[in-house]
């Protein structure tokens, strides 16, 4: 059997839901909060998937990012009650996927 402590230490990735076209800002603001709230041993990765695209405009090629999965946002964290709540308490979003709730 596992132990608690080490059902705390195991990673995995999670979907945040988040306001759709808020997602960078959402991301930069939760980036500040690991950094000042100490929670980097709780949430080791934040990620805004983007793909860049490429459009002619006035006869100029111009690069843009654009975000893979709308409305939402990829969080690598530990598999416990603190992060799960934390991260919502502190950030602007809906929750979780449903896949968390139910583990």
């Amino acid at each position: 059997m596992e132990t608690i402590q080490q059902q705390e230490l195991e990673t995995k990735w999670f979907v945040l839901r988040v306001l759709s076209g808020k997602e960078r800002k959402i991301k930069e603001y939760l980036d500040v909060e690991v950094r000042r709230s100490g929670w980097a041993s709780t949430i080791s990765q934040i990620l805004c998937p983007v793909e860049k695209v490429f459009k002619v405009v006035a006869g100029k090629k111009v690069m843009r990012e654009k975000i893979l999965y709308p409305g939402y946002i990829l969080l690598e964290a530990t598999t416990g009650l603190r992060t799960r709540y934390g991260v919502i308490l502190v950030s602007p979003c809906h929750g979780f996927g449903w896949k968390w709730w139910f583990e």
